[in-house]
């Protein structure tokens, strides 16, 4: 008798590929994920994507860490689908098709979110810093908690096909960081780092391929976009976001700067756009937003694919489009004026079929000439190993209790300070990005390093426990370490000087998101063809039944967002999202468009010399800056409160 055939079994295969391929259509038609090449996005059909953006970030907490510089919380609104169900008409009605949020908190979850706006074609670039937890330019460090933040935004994100791209680090250096500490740009090798292992943590798990890029403020040097652009593929940005607040009322291209903008990132080989524009003065409200029209004109478009605008939310800056009132949404000028211009914004897409980079950057970084401008390393810091730090720990007799208030003043003043007398305690430690040079042990947190100077003090003055004791200090016993411990502190040296060449693949020894060990193909189950066959019809009809429940559930959910918008309609509020031409954008002429004069004044360009600056503060009035954990900032003019920059 010959096998038993079941052809049921292939039919059934074949039906359930069918449903989820109509299912996949429902849920990822909406936003596809975008390709780089060259200097420019491309949607899945080769058109060229322009950024109309806005920031939606809501008001942050405006308590600062004393100790970093950085802001603690903030209003985590893509965690609020409520809020963003009653955004995204608004925000299409605009004519976006990207946000920017600059505070997340990624412990909860903000899939709803990302589905609401993959509803309406917006795609989303978050900040994967979250709060404290950040790159801060001042104290710059790149460890295990920041780290271990940035991959858990990662694999949040790797789920959304409107993820655009992520910000690894925004304005690390910025103008106000240099007013403060001028020609600070170590943190540069900290930003570049980090770009490093997101990226490297995004092949490892086998997640498809997002972008990881930096934004700066107009206080740039063209050493800084070749520092970050050198380097192999994994080391680069993948693009640049530029915040720039030069054009103010009906400027022009060439007195706002916009033209040294461009001829400063024409030999960027990455794709760039402006990360925030939108100045803001007393003279000028409402914006008009004359820029747009420049900014996706014949003039700039072949350098810079769109930009952003600063900012949905109305809070304590007064720079919003919209304010919200018991959960409803009122708006003006401003809205309107910035929803005209980007309608009427034409730009001429280019084909990925027909083009051909131009450029490619250079695989090797040649050291920067000395310069108190610019002092940012190429050997940047070591990926952070967590498992490393655990070992160490685990092999310390003294170490520094969680709670111990010494750690909210644990920083670089302290290194500074502490180590000067005995530098031995501090090898280990040693974090110094200018020069290059890291410690076994500088990418651990703050206790983890804390315990490493206690626990070399105590060694030294001869183990006695009262030196361990008081609120800093916890005794232990040290753990015998196992083979894989033993190995990576034979590499960091009993004083922390050496370096760790070994490291687990992602933020675990897993190489991808799937389990380890799956059985293979041509392992036997142990049942016969006709017990298969049966499991699989079962089976097949249970997927069926999920799978219709599903697709109605998505059904529903867009037709009730069609109703939301007919009725937003019908209180004059949305109109339909602007088409943009081969789903890019069409050509125009960039506009030359008269006005008053912006002042000339001081630009202070880190490494470059001094030019004019874009916007001028009048003599005898201070500039006030507010640094938050992204360096954000908000200047403002003297007594009046005139708005200048809208951070």
């Amino acid at each position: 008798m010959g096998a038993m055939r079941v052809p049921c079994v292939h039919s059934t295969l074949a039906l359930l590929y069918l449903v989820f391929s109509l299912f996949s259509d429902l849920v990822t038609a909406v936003t596809e994920p975008l390709t780089i090449e060259g200097t420019k996005f491309f949607y899945p059909n080769g058109s060229q994507f322009f950024v109309k953006g806005v920031v939606y970030s809501s008001d942050l907490n405006p308590a600062t860490d004393t100790n970093t510089g950085t802001q603690d919380a903030g209003v985590d609104v893509l965690a609020d689908i409520t809020a963003c169900a009653r955004d995204a008409p608004y925000l299409a009605r605009l004519g976006i098709n990207t946000v920017s949020t600059l505070f997340v908190d990624w412990s909860r979850n903000h899939e709803s979110c990302f589905a609401e706006f993959a509803q309406n074609d917006i795609y989303v670039i978050p900040l994967l810093a979250s709060g404290s937890i950040t790159i801060n330019g001042t104290y710059p460090s790149w460890n295990t908690t920041i780290y271990d933040t940035y991959t858990t935004a990662i694999d949040e994100l790797s789920q959304y096909n409107n993820t655009l791209g992520v910000w690894a680090a925004y304005e690390t250096v910025s103008a106000v960081l240099n007013a403060v500490n001028p020609g600070k740009t170590d943190a540069f090798a900290a930003a570049k780092a980090a770009i490093r292992d997101v990226k490297a943590y995004i092949k490892a798990r086998n997640y498809r391929n997002i972008p990881v890029g930096y934004a700066m403020d107009d206080t740039y040097s063209i050493a800084t976009l070749d520092y970050l652009t050198c380097g192999p593929d994994s080391d680069i940005t993948d693009f640049f976001g530029l915040a720039t607040y030069s054009w103010c009322g009906n400027s022009s291209y060439t007195r706002s700067h916009y033209n040294q903008y461009t001829k400063d990132f024409s030999n960027v080989t990455v794709p760039s756009f402006f990360a925030e524009f939108g100045c803001e003065l007393e003279e000028t409200i409402p914006r008009p937003w004359s820029e747009v029209a420049a900014l996706y004109g014949s003039n700039m478009t072949q350098v810079f694919s769109g930009g952003i605008a600063y900012e949905y939310f109305n809070y304590s800056n007064a720079y919003g489009l919209i304010s919200i009132e018991d959960n409803e949404v009122t708006y003006g000028a401003d809205y309107e004026n910035l929803s005209a211009q980007f309608a009427s914004a034409t730009s001429s897409p280019t084909q990925s079929a027909s083009y051909t980079p131009s450029a490619t950057h250079a695989t090797t970084c040649t050291p920067p000439p000395p310069s108190a401008s610019f002092n940012a390393s190429n050997v940047l810091p070591p990926p952070p190993n967590s498992l490393v730090c655990d070992c160490m720990m685990q092999s310390l007799e003294c170490t520094v209790s969680s709670s111990s208030s010494i750690l909210f003043h644990f920083g670089p003043e302290f290194l500074a300070n502490s180590c000067k007398d005995h530098p031995d305690y501090c090898a280990g430690i040693e974090y110094d990005l200018s020069r290059g040079v890291y410690g076994a042990y500088s990418m651990c947190n703050k206790q983890d390093q804390y315990s490493w100077y206690l626990n070399s003090e105590f060694v030294a003055d001869g183990r006695d426990p009262k030196q361990c004791g008081g609120p800093n200090g916890v005794l232990q016993t040290p753990t015998q370490p196992n083979a894989t411990c033993a190995a990576l502190l034979a590499q960091a040296k009993s004083d922390g000087t050496g370096t760790i060449t070994s490291y687990p693949v992602g933020s675990t020894p897993t190489a991808g998101p799937g389990p380890i060990g799956s059985p293979t193909d041509n392992q036997d189950s142990g049942l016969s063809t006709g017990a298969k066959a049966g499991i699989g019809v079962g089976v097949a009809l249970g997927v069926l039944l999920l799978l219709g429940a599903i697709v109605a559930f998505f059904l529903r959910k867009q037709r009730k967002a069609k109703l939301a918008r007919e009725k937003a309609a019908s209180d004059g509020v949305y109109d339909g999202k602007p088409e943009l031409g081969g789903n890019g954008v069409e050509r125009s002429e960039t506009a030359m468009l008269d006005g008053d004069a912006l002042p000339p004044a001081e630009r202070h360009e880190v490494g470059a010399g001094d030019v004019s600056r874009p916007v001028e503060l009048p003599a005898g009035d201070g500039w006030i800056g507010e640094m938050g954990g992204d360096e954000r900032t908000s200047l403002r003019r003297g007594d009046e409160g005139q708005r200048v920059s809208g951070r």
